[in-house]
């Protein structure tokens, strides 16, 4: 009976959630564990009260038959765990840390007694996992506050987490996980990924400045293989933010680091300019109560203003030169007479030409070439704000309200005095999330969350010259502009003019509705959830350098017989090009989707040694929608190109006069039988979980477990959708136009788009997979776990994975094959009249293999330690952009991953000195303590390629290998990292045998360090001085060598690794109360 009903309360459960269905995903954890007498018998009904220390908020629940207790539900925090029995002496566990999303097991053993008397007993460890199959590590704030971040993001500490073996911070490569939308990160259960690349919300230089400041940061924690049911992705991070207590804490804090104490860069050695360097980041958090017992508050402001240089070198017009004088040069011819110009001076230049001339800095050193050099500054500002409420409503409801907003300014440099003309710097953006949640408590066995989340992350992109409208002076131009720039400007001999890069704005919004239920019954806590997503996501990409005109000058004009390579500057001024080029801005597109899911967990406690994790999750992602209805695709059945249509109307964006000049080149969605869709929803996505926890001794010291699971990845909106939304004909136009003779000018400034000028005959399209699936991955792992004396965890795993279905990102599917001798490339392609169809499909696939050894020590007596060793092997035949070198044999590209690490090394820790001196001289010695970050990494993979001159129809890119000859000859060295003579280029129209990714380049070497002094002022307010060197002892981490076997410097490495730059310092001090 009592069967019968458990299961119709798990189908109710499951049928009444289904209709509200993304991504269920919460921070709260479980404290577990069993009560037994001296004898190790059972005690049931025992009284279990848990007491939030610093909110006061009580639970208690009552032991079942085999004396186990659970309650879940819990925010991660310290509690007090209370466990009163009749006949026994009561038994208190002082101080039970319950991290991020855990369950932390104390059994109890009760000692016969007066229930009046109370004794104080000790808990099993923290530093082990032992009720899940599930591998993750918790950072905590102890551990976040103190470590030497570079930036001060916590997106550092993820890069040093067991498992990952990539360099990306905002999408680590954790156990194996793929590249595209693999990792799913909350914000205290608010989903904070990038809708369109698929990894955090992005900021500046990856740094992952729209997440909350380290200072308001409470734990992180990274679930990389087989996460429960609830969560969402093939790796999980969640961030909790610290909240209030009963009572009042803050801090004040000011960091700075300057061009002063930073090293050289390996290859700008004195006397050359060390580049500009000034870095500011101050602020303050405060958290207390409103009403005790009943409602605390928490919150935080925190501005960073950095200016950064790097040091450039450029080709620019002399002083001479820019006024016209070419008197010490060879003869100019003026074009208009055929004769040469009186002394080599222009007599004229061109207004347009002065106008964007203005922009361009003047030279600094002598000579025609390399004449100019400078630290180019950067603007680097950002403002973080986050406030959190919680109240305890009643016994019930627990209300948590909580909002947040980063801002990031976007760089501005002055008109007329840019810095670096063609500076195109990171995007500015604007980053809101909000909250509400209730935590419902209908009994202690019977528990409800449901929150209503909101994130907005808007992306500001905007060129060097923002104000500069190039329609004010050249009228053709599809303009005018929103956001200007520069022109791009050619000139043979000099470095170009131009605003890089495209300006624009991508707003987009999360919203989320969801609602977990958690039953515990008896030996089961099964947990139950739904969520909905609503996604939309705006890019008005404005301007870019061909909206903007794009102007070429070679010196053909002012050429002659003495002097047949002419100026290209002299043309310039002279305002005659010999090519230009307009094309429409880009549409503004406006997608939107939707997020389901819904979960069911359920962990059994089978034997108070044994644990079962059952569970399965469903997830589905809708297809987009374009408000205009601007879709294309292209239909590789039938060889047609398809442009959305409803009721036989094209999209009101397309672009009439594009439409008219491919006349019969395409059909619309309903002429093809797609109806008004061109693509299709993968409505397949089940994900089983399985895992299980075992206690072969008696205690908790150690654990075996394991488990299998299958997780989605959904493709990002930015690898193939938003091209086939926005990118495609007939919604851009670009025309060319070229001068038709070699001596009189007929293309000018003044007039630079004559007529209709002409159009690609073979123009390039983007294509996206109909049927597109989302990548599967299925995890497994097994793990063996040890509690070590000290409260140290050691665990050793072997983690497994397997994806399906993953993306081929700008897979050209109109390439000729086989590959043969053509005339012409394009007589060769399969789909005419169309150029390369960039291709997203969904047919890649990857297995991942690698052994996780870790140690960690949680916070306490002064030492937090985690210490990792990661071997990987990863194979794929995924990379990061284009599709197999052979069509036909795509296992052909199965390889090592991209950025694979194949050895990974990481150290995090923090160490208080236990110096307590008391008397004369106590203020000095006391309160020292020291952290450090360290990492050794073998390199990463790259593959070898050679140059194809001529032989039209060729498109190979690997080599052959020459047998016998090794890859590396000697000792690696900068000159040559490896062996050209190992490779030889192919016989020509046939593939090199040379597989992705055989070679490794340099390993990487990291060493963080701080130290801090801690200097109690008075009771209760602390000062803290800090001292942080990034790359302390400055190791040169190289990048990868060139690998053109057909240049001359092929093996050559002439860079460094932009992850580990030179050596900086930062000096820093708090003040704590």
């Amino acid at each position: 009976m009592k069967r019968n009903a458990l299961a119709s309360l798990f189908a109710l459960c499951w049928l009444g959630l289904a209709p509200a269905m993304a991504t269920a995903q919460t921070v709260s954890g479980s404290l577990t564990g069993q009560v037994t007498d001296a004898s190790g018998a059972a005690v049931s009904n025992a009284k279990v009260t848990v007491r939030n220390l610093a909110t006061n908020q009580t639970l208690s629940v009552t032991t079942s038959g085999d004396g186990t207790y659970t309650l879940p539900n819990l925010d991660p925090a310290m509690y007090e765990i209370t466990i009163a029995a009749p006949g026994f002496e009561k038994a208190t566990l002082s101080s039970v840390k319950l991290l991020l999303s855990s369950t932390v097991r104390n059994d109890v053993k009760l000692t016969v007694g007066s229930e009046a008397q109370t004794v104080n007993v000790t808990g099993s460890p923290d530093s082990i996992t032992t009720d899940s199959g599930a591998i993750g590590d918790v950072i905590e704030s102890q551990a976040i506050e103190r470590l030497p971040l570079n930036g001060r993001t916590i997106d550092r500490v993820l890069t040093y987490v067991a498992g990952n073996t990539s360099d990306s911070p905002s999408s680590p490569n954790i156990g194996g996980g793929l590249r595209w939308g693999g990792t799913y990160y909350t914000v205290d259960g608010v989903p904070f990924n990038d809708l369109g690349n698929g990894a955090a919300a992005y900021s500046y230089n990856t740094n992952l400045t729209t997440l909350p400041s380290t200072e308001t940061v409470a734990e992180v924690k990274v679930e990389s293989s087989l996460a429960p049911a609830e969560y969402e992705g093939g790796t999980a991070i969640q961030v909790a933010t610290k909240s209030g207590s009963n009572k009042f804490h803050g801090t004040a804090y000011e960091f700075n680091r300057n061009r002063a104490y930073a090293a050289r860069s390996y290859f700008s050695p004195a006397p050359l300019l060390k580049p500009q360097l000034n870095r500011n980041e101050f602020g303050g958090v405060l958290g207390g109560p409103i009403w005790k017992d009943k409602t605390f508050f928490f919150g935080a402001a925190e501005a960073l203003l950095q200016r950064q240089g790097s040091v450039y070198t450029f080709t620019v017009p002399t002083d001479a030169q820019r006024g016209g004088d070419f008197s010490a040069y060879a003869p100019l011819t003026d074009p208009n007479t055929g004769l040469p110009f009186a002394g080599n001076k222009l007599p004229y230049i061109d207004a347009r030409a002065a106008t964007i001339l203005s922009y361009v800095p003047h030279a600094n050193l002598s000579g025609l070439t390399n004449n100019l050099t400078q630290s180019v500054p950067t603007k680097y500002d950002v403002k973080r704000y986050t406030l959190r409420l919680d109240h305890n409503l009643n016994r019930v409801h627990t209300l948590t309200l909580s909002g947040a907003l980063s801002i990031g300014d976007p760089y501005f440099a002055p008109n007329g005095t840019p810095a670096q003309y063609g500076n195109y710097e990171s995007a500015g953006y604007t980053t809101q999330s909000a909250l509400l949640r209730d935590n419902m408590v209908f009994t202690p066995h019977l528990l409800n969350e449901a929150h209503y989340s909101y994130l907005s992350h808007r992306s500001i992109r905007k060129g060097q010259n923002g104000n500069f409208d190039p329609y004010t002076i050249f009228p053709g131009l599809y303009g005018p502009f929103a956001i200007g720039g520069l022109p791009t400007v050619s000139m043979t001999g000099y470095t170009g003019i131009g605003d890089t890069g495209s300006s624009g704005h991508s707003p987009e919004t999360t919203q989320q509705i969801l609602d977990n239920v958690t039953l515990v019954h008896g030996k089961h806590t099964m947990k139950f959830g739904a969520a909905v997503n609503f996604n939309g996501l705006a890019i008005k990409s404005g301007t870019s350098s061909s909206t903007l005109g794009t102007f070429g000058f070679t010196g053909r004009y002012t050429a002659n017989t003495a002097n047949p390579t002419g100026n290209a500057f002299a043309d310039f001024l002279l305002g005659y090009a010999n090519t230009t080029t307009r094309a429409t801005p880009q549409i503004p597109i406006y997608l939107k989707y939707q997020n389901y899911a819904f979960f069911g967990q359920d962990d059994w406690v089978v034997t108070p040694r044994l644990t079962l994790n059952f569970g399965l999750r469903y997830v589905l992602q809708t297809s987009p929608t374009e408000a205009n209805g601007a879709f294309t695709n292209f239909d590789f059945a039938k060889g047609v190109y398809v442009i959305r249509s409803v009721g036989g109307q094209l999209p009101s964006t397309v672009n009439q006069t594009a439409l008219s000049l491919y006349p019969n080149t395409y059909t619309t969605s309903e002429q093809d039988g797609w109806g008004q869709s061109v693509l299709q929803t993968d409505k397949s996505d089940w994900g089983p979980r399985l895992g299980f926890a075992y206690r072969p001794l008696s205690g908790d010291k150690l654990v075996v477990r394991g488990g299998y699971g299958m997780f989605y990845n959904f493709v990002p909106t930015y690898i193939g959708i938003r091209q086939i939304s926005q990118l495609n004909f007939p919604f851009t136009l670009t025309q060319s136009y070229t001068a038709s003779s070699s001596t009189t000018p007929t293309l000018t400034l003044a007039n630079p788009f004559p007529g209709t000028g002409t159009v690609s005959a073979n123009p390039t399209i983007y294509a996206v997979n109909r049927d597109l699936k989302n990548t599967r991955v299925q995890q497994w792992n097994l793990s063996m776990e040890e509690a070590l004396p000290s409260n140290v965890g050691l665990r050793v795993s072997y983690v497994g994975n397997q994806a399906t279905h993953a993306p081929w990102y700008y897979y050209d599917k109109n390439e000729p094959y086989p590959m043969r001798a053509l005339t012409t490339l394009q007589s060769g392609r399969p789909y005419q009249p169309w150029g390369d169809i960039y291709t997203l499909v969904t047919e890649g696939f990857s297995i991942t293999h690698q052994l996780q050894i870790e140690a960690t020590k949680r916070t306490g007596h002064g030492l937090y330690l985690q210490t990792s060793y990661t071997w990987g092997k990863s194979l794929d035949n995924v990379p990061i952009t284009y599709g197999p070198q052979n069509p036909a044999d795509p296992s052909g590209d199965y390889s090592n991953g991209d950025g694979e690490r194949h050895h990974n090394f990481y150290f995090s820790g923090t160490y208080e000195l236990p110096i307590h001196r008391t008397g004369f001289g106590s203020r000095l010695t006391n309160g020292w303590s020291v952290s450090s970050l360290t990492q050794v990494r073998s390199g990463i993979p790259f593959t070898p390629t050679f140059s194809i001159v001529g032989n039209v129809g060729w498109y190979a890119t690997r080599p052959n290998i020459v047998p016998g000859v090794g890859y590396y000859s000697g000792a690696h060295t900068l000159s040559k990292w490896f062996n050209p003579a190992a490779f030889t280029a192919p016989t020509p129209y046939t593939f090199g045998n040379a597989r992705r990714n055989i070679l490794f380049g340099p390993h990487e070497i990291g060493f963080d360090a701080s130290l801090e002094k801690k200097t109690t002022m008075r009771d209760g307010v602390d000062l803290l001085l800090r001292f942080d060197a990034f790359n302390a002892v400055n190791t040169p981490n190289f990048s990868t060598p060139s690998s053109n076997i057909s240049v001359g410097n092929a093996g050559v490495i002439s860079g460094i690794n932009s992850t580990t730059p030179n050596r900086q310092v930062q000096i820093g001090g708090k003040i704590v109360f």
